[in-house]
């Protein structure tokens, strides 16, 4: 269990969950506004490219950073 955040308590059932850190999502986010801001010009066509890339972080995280149950409760 590498690689892995801070254990936190499930409210609904009490279960010990972590999730997996993430370090690419949010990285491949910044490389692709970085070069991206190179090619655009307008300050708009820029905005428009950050907040392109903050809703496919936002659609992306879910799916990516799933918690996974570390202590299962028991019953």
């Amino acid at each position: 269990m590498q690689r892995l955040g801070k254990p936190f308590t499930c409210t609904g059932c009490g279960a010990q969950l972590v999730i997996e850190r993430n370090y690419w999502l949010p990285i491949s986010a910044v490389i692709s506004f970085w070069f991206g801001r190179i090619v655009l010009d307008s300050v708009m066509e820029q905005a428009l490219l950050f907040l392109g890339l903050l809703i496919i972080v936002a659609l992306a995280q879910p799916r990516v950073m799933k918690p996974m149950v570390i202590e299962p409760v028991e019953s």
